[in-house]
């Protein structure tokens, strides 16, 4: 028998949450959160303020943090989709994706004039928050339910951001 013929005579409409789908999550939002937040920073100092901070370049150079930080999200996306493919998570592109897309605004909206300290704790506490509800919205097997509640908690989300 193939693993499509377990998944398919399972009673639950939910794919397996067990304690090591829980800790790969955990682990994965975590090193998210800190990748995230380095790589920032990095980008920012190293790339886009030597390119964009020149003199006649100032309007440029206030939104290279933010730039930095989008740039950071998509790098950090790619090793969380790694990571929760190693942990049995179902969806993790989908759910990568989403957790991206809803923290988009963050770092303009709310930790681009925190210290870093607080900037990692909010990232890393946020990340842990969105791998969580995503890895558990999308884990039904009905796409057009995982999908649909997905967007609606993506644009909760981003609407929260905006205010």
């Amino acid at each position: 028998m193939t693993m499509e013929n377990d998944i398919l005579l399972l009673d639950s409409p939910f794919a397996r949450f067990s304690r090591r789908t829980f800790l790969g999550i955990l682990l994965t939002s975590v090193v998210a959160g800190i990748i995230t937040l380095l790589l920032t920073l990095a980008i920012n100092k190293v790339v886009l303020q030597p390119a964009l901070c020149t003199s006649s370049e100032v309007a440029t150079c206030t939104q290279s943090l933010q730039v930095s930080f989008h740039i950071a999200s998509f790098i950090s996306a790619i090793v969380a989709v790694v990571m929760l493919v190693q942990a049995s998570i179902y969806r993790p592109l989908l759910v990568a994706g989403a957790v991206t897309i809803s923290f988009w605004n963050i770092y303009s909206a709310f930790l681009a004039s925190a210290p870093w300290p607080l900037q990692l704790l909010t990232l890393v506490l946020l990340n842990i928050l969105g791998y969580f509800a995503f890895s558990w919205l999308l884990r039904t097997y009905n796409l057009v339910v995982a999908l649909a509640s997905t967007i609606v908690l993506v644009v909760l989300v981003l609407l929260v951001t905006s205010l």
